[in-house]
C-alpha cells in the first residue's frame, strides 16, 4: 500500500483466512514483514527448519511421512478441509461423515485395519 497497490492474486483473501483479520491487517496495511518464528506462532507456517538447508530435508520427511498413508484418505482429508471451511459446522461434520461412509467401502480402509491386527505396516494402493 505504500505504492497505492492493492495486493492482488488473492493476497487480501487468502491471508486472513490464514492468520486472521487482525494479523492480516496489520501486514497488509504496514507492509511489515515477518520472520519465521513470528510466521509459525501466527499460523502463516506449520514448521520453522533452524538449520540452513534444512528445508528440502524437512519437505522430505514430511513428504515420506505423508506417502506412507493411505492415498485416498487424504484426498478425503484435503477434500473435508477444503470445502468444510466454506460451510456451517453442521454441514461440515455431515460431509465429514459421507466422506467417512464412501472411505469405509475401500481396499484401502480394510488393508488399514488388516494391517494393524496382523501388527505389520499397510500396503496402500489407493483404492
Amino acid at each position: 500500500l505504500a505504492r497505492g497497490v492493492l495486493p492482488q492474486d488473492g493476497g487480501t483473501q487468502r491471508l486472513p483466512r490464514l492468520v486472521g483479520p487482525a494479523w492480516a491487517r496489520d501486514m497488509l496495511l504496514t507492509g511489515r514483514m515477518v520472520d519465521a518464528n513470528e510466521a509459525l506462532s501466527i499460523g502463516l507456517v506449520n514448521r520453522v527448519t533452524e538449520q540452513p538447508g534444512g528445508l528440502a530435508a524437512a519437505v522430505a520427511e514430511l513428504t515420506a511421512h505423508i506417502t506412507e498413508g493411505s492415498p485416498i484418505g487424504a484426498r478425503y482429508a484435503k477434500e473435508a478441509v477444503g470445502k468444510g471451511m466454506d460451510l456451517t459446522l453442521d454441514q461440515g461434520l455431515r460431509l465429514e461423515a459421507d466422506l467417512n461412509v464412501i472411505l469405509h467401502s475401500t481396499s484401502d480402509r480394510a488393508e488399514g485395519i488388516k494391517s494393524f491386527l496382523e501388527k505389520r505396516d499397510p500396503e496402500f494402493t489407493g483404492s
